[in-house]
């Protein structure tokens, strides 16, 4: 049996969760990929009015889906949080002052930089710098 500690999420430091940028942006980028593909797809769907042709489009839709999945479970088990999977967006759970607040990346940026509280999303980013 797991004990409580065993079940809560992980808890990056800073220093951790940038280590794993390499590993998170290349997960991410597949993501962002899949997610756009994903959209066109549906837009091509909308003009599609052949029945075959809609089915087809709707398989390789929901095999989309279950790629995106799989990464999504590569991220979760990083033991990051994908929060916008069409910009790549990333949460990492940390500790500050005693409470587990969110570091915050977004793909593209060279570290992590931001962090926010986990009631906020990601208009409420506030630099690391002071905090961590």
């Amino acid at each position: 049996m797991l004990s409580e500690v065993d079940k809560s999420p992980k808890v990056f430091t800073l220093e951790a969760a940038n280590r794993t940028l390499p590993l998170v942006s290349r997960v991410l980028r597949d993501i962002v990929d899949c997610s756009r593909e994903v959209d066109s797809l549906r837009r091509e769907i909308q003009s599609v009015e052949e029945t075959d042709a809609r089915e087809v489009l709707r398989g390789r839709i929901e095999r989309k889906f279950a790629e995106v999945e799989g990464y999504l479970a590569e991220l979760r088990n990083i033991g990051c949080e994908c929060k916008d999977p069409r910009v790549g967006l990333v949460d990492f759970p940390a500790r500050l002052g005693g409470r587990v607040v969110l570091l915050c990346w977004k793909l593209g940026e060279d570290e992590v930089s931001h962090w926010h509280e986990r009631s906020e999303g990601f208009a409420g980013r506030q630099p690391v710098r002071g905090f961590f």
